[in-house]
């Protein structure tokens, strides 16, 4: 291996991801632990064994030799460490005969992670550690991948997180070099990458599933009769409801453009509650009609009509006849009786009353047109919400089924 002396210096890097402290989403930053290991050969520390009675290896503390300043390039604990120096003195190297150092020494980096959340909770993501000299040009100091590395071995489980899969590759790229736009020398770097998949479970049993809960429950809006005067009071408590939930989604996430799922499925709920507030003030409008005087249009009433016959499957028909059927018993109940002779009871032409009977009237009281166009509109507010319902909640159990995230070690 090329040593210092001679020129180019190459330093073999690898690295042990063990714990994942926390992947903060709204901050976009990544923090773990993991064990560094570094080899390097410096010829101003070879010896010839028989000369120092065999001994062909020595145990050598890192401040007292010379050893490569490595740092992160996206480090997020804004002083960019050199890697080791912050217990130097506490460091111990081993050195052979052959001048070959080896360093190993746990090290908690903190680095920028950029966060997608388009699918989340059902999310994928990728962070990435990026090692390299400060500013040491390949040409004298070039950092190189173990050949015997081993990234994901002993890696402690997590709560919220499953370890996908982890990559260490060469940064080969000029275009990636900081110094590519500088004038200077390209700097060498070892990329250690790691994917993680987040666990639902958390925030379905928490947000998700009691969302859909408060959707349900505003069905049994339309049960509430208007006259009661607690239908509105019942959905404005529903719609304070969700949007907790909803601002506890905002506060969990990064502040970007891009809308996550679980984000976007709450506020669709927290839209279609919205509009049940005027929905629900308009039916009540409806029944609680001033103007008495002035039925319902005609239209409007064939509309209603429809939408209890075909949507409610409550047919109209019958209620007309037993309608018709009552108005009959009451003329019959109004015609007065005539002479008694033996069984047989003789009604006179003279004692019956014409009553008025308007036959274009089918429905007794302009109040009660407006009650059913009221019902009608309740009716189609509920086939929609139900449709919302059944529909967000199919679309929501399909992403988790196809929510794949199962972990490296995962048979």
């Amino acid at each position: 291996m090329p040593s210092i002396a001679g020129g180019q210096t190459l330093v073999q890097l690898s690295m042990r991801f063990r714990y994942l402290v926390e992947l903060d989403e709204r901050h976009q930053i990544f923090n773990a632990l993991s064990w560094v290991h570094m080899n390097w050969t410096d010829n101003r520390l070879m010896w010839v064994p028989r000369d120092y009675n065999g001994i062909e290896e020595v145990v050598i503390k890192l401040n007292q030799i010379w050893w490569p300043n490595l740092i992160v390039y996206n480090d997020a604990s804004r002083n960019f460490p050199v890697i080791g120096t912050y217990d130097i003195d506490y460091l111990d190297t081993v050195v052979d005969s052959s001048g070959l150092v080896s360093l190993t020494f746990p090290f908690v980096h903190v680095t920028f992670c950029g966060i997608h959340i388009s699918h989340f909770p059902f999310d994928f993501q990728t962070c990435a550690l990026r090692i390299g000299p400060s500013g040491v040009p390949r040409t004298i100091l070039k950092v190189v991948i173990h050949p015997e590395d081993v990234f994901l071995d002993v890696v402690t489980r997590n709560g919220q997180w499953n370890i996908v899969s982890g990559r260490i590759f060469a940064d080969e790229d000029d275009d990636e070099s900081i110094f590519s736009q500088g004038g200077q020398d390209d700097v060498s770097s070892v990329v250690f990458e790691i994917e993680l998949c987040r666990k639902p479970d958390y925030y379905i049993l928490t947000i998700a599933m009691p969302a859909s809960v408060i959707m349900i429950m505003a069905l049994f809006v339309f049960l509430i009769p208007a006259e009661s005067g607690e239908r509105l009071s019942f959905i404005i408590s529903l719609v304070l409801g969700v949007l907790i939930f909803q601002l506890f989604v905002e506060e969990t996430l990064p502040v970007v453009s891009e809308r996550p799922l679980l984000g976007i499925y709450v506020t669709c709920i927290f839209m279609a509650q919205v509009v049940l507030v005027p929905s629900s003030v308009v039916s009540m409008w409806l029944v609680f009609k001033t103007n008495r005087g002035v039925p319902a249009p005609r239209w409007i009433r064939y509309v209603a009509k429809f939408c209890r016959n075909y949507i409610c499957f409550i047919n109209d028909d019958n209620n007309d006849k037993s309608k018709a059927s009552d108005k009959e018993d009451a003329r019959s109940s109004s015609i007065p009786t005539g002479e008694v002779v033996g069984d047989i009871s003789i009604i006179s032409d003279r004692n019956i009353k014409k009553l008025p009977v308007d036959e274009n009237v089918d429905i007794e009281t302009s109040i009660d047109s407006w009650r059913i166009v009221a019902n009608g509109l309740d009716i189609v507010l509920a086939a929609v919400t139900l449709v919302f319902i059944i529909a967000s909640s199919i679309y929501l159990i399909v992403q988790s089924l196809a929510h794949n995230c199962f972990d490296y070690r995962d048979p």
